[in-house]
């Protein structure tokens, strides 16, 4: 028989337990001190559960289960207008406003999606599991509007908030149409399984790896072609050869924004789960830590990276050839993970031009 600590016992007592959960959850809220409200995330790791087990301990108190063929609901979220989305990973966040629009799940085969509009996001519905509608009440009366999405494993996939000027109408007619008839306050969850150990390098045919890198026409090329080598992003990099990656200060992630900020060099920041990828595309200003993240805080695009995080990553200036010359990007990695991607940033592009000469200029002098 296991053996369990008094801590572990508390814990699955909790998850078994939503009632149980809630009370914890109000009184760690309580108990919460600091310039920042404890956010859900937050929350279900100091309880030991995940934020989808502890959301679902408030069905039927602001909080509604819904279910539906994810990409149907995704193809309708144009009908609410402009809204927040958040997506975020354990160590970056991303939070911009905009509208959906240019939702095309054919052309990738059904479970991977694009949105192409305002809100600019990439879909893998593999893993998606569960969602809620949220109705949260802020200190100062107001009501926040939610659905939140969630994976098998209960973690986060993205937030979808809405805004004064979002469609309320719409809004409650998704729920109703998607309310789940088990609104339960019990969420079922599988094991997050075990990180995929990284093939050592010796088992890598790097020659042909750099074969296959120098022939490149497109950036969508290149995740096939790590899956294709069998190899992990970050040991790619580290097996390109100097010509396609080098590595950086860390210190490099404030450097470039502080640049590209006062210049108002419009770029790109990439931040993803293993389900969903948001990027936000244009000028950056108001850059500054805070509590113990680096910020970008801009009217309807907020970034936070967390600097506990960032000060054990590993930075990399990565250069990928394309039909319209090299694009540069600057990826930041989390400590001994070779696929844990926490951020990306591009000198802004589309698909068909050439990257900024200004961003290939900052970039590169990042190795000085």
């Amino acid at each position: 028989m296991n053996a369990f600590t008094a801590t572990q016992l508390n814990v699955i007592q909790l998850a078994e337990n939503p009632s149980k959960l809630l009370q914890a959850w109000q009184q760690l809220k309580n108990q919460h001190e600091g310039p920042l409200p404890l956010f859900p995330r937050e929350a279900a790791e100091q309880l030991g559960v995940t934020e989808a087990q502890l959301l679902a301990s408030r069905c039927g108190v602001g909080v509604t289960r819904i279910t539906a063929d994810w990409r149907e609901l995704i193809e309708q979220l144009p009908q609410l207008g402009k809204v927040k989305s958040q997506t975020r990973n354990a160590h970056a966040v991303h939070i911009h406003q905009g509208e959906y629009s240019n939702i095309d799940f054919e052309s990738f085969g059904g479970k991977v999606g694009a949105v192409d509009g305002t809100l600019e996001l990439r879909y893998f519905l593999y893993r998606w599991s569960s969602a809620f509608a949220v109705s949260d009440s802020m200190k100062d009366g107001n009501e926040v509007l939610s659905l939140q999405f969630f994976d098998k494993y209960g973690t986060a996939i993205q937030k979808i908030y809405l805004l004064p000027e979002s469609n309320l109408e719409t809004y409650h007619a998704l729920i109703e149409k998607y309310k789940d008839s088990d609104q339960s306050t019990h969420q079922t969850i599988e094991p997050m399984p075990s990180k995929t150990i990284t093939a050592p390098d010796s088992d890598i045919d790097v020659e042909s790896l750099r074969q296959a890198w120098a022939a490149l026409t497109h950036t969508h090329d290149f995740h096939p072609m790590l899956k294709k080598f069998k190899v992990a992003r970050q040991q790619a990099l580290r097996l390109a050869g100097q010509q396609w990656a080098e590595p950086v200060n860390i210190s490099s992630v404030h450097r470039i924004l502080k640049e590209v900020s006062e210049i108002k060099l419009p770029i790109m920041v990439f931040v993803g789960n293993n389900n969903a990828l948001q990027i936000y595309s244009g000028k950056i200003d108001n850059v500054k830590s805070m509590y113990g993240w680096l910020n970008i805080l801009d009217d309807g695009f907020h970034f936070h990276l967390l600097e506990e995080a960032l000060s054990t990553a590993t930075a990399w200036i990565v250069r990928k050839p394309t039909s319209e010359g090299l694009v540069r990007s600057l990826e930041i990695f989390a400590k001994d993970d070779d696929d844990d991607l926490m951020v990306t940033f591009f000198g802004k592009r589309r698909p068909g031009e050439v990257q900024n000469p200004k961003w290939a200029e900052l970039a590169e002098g990042l190795l000085l």
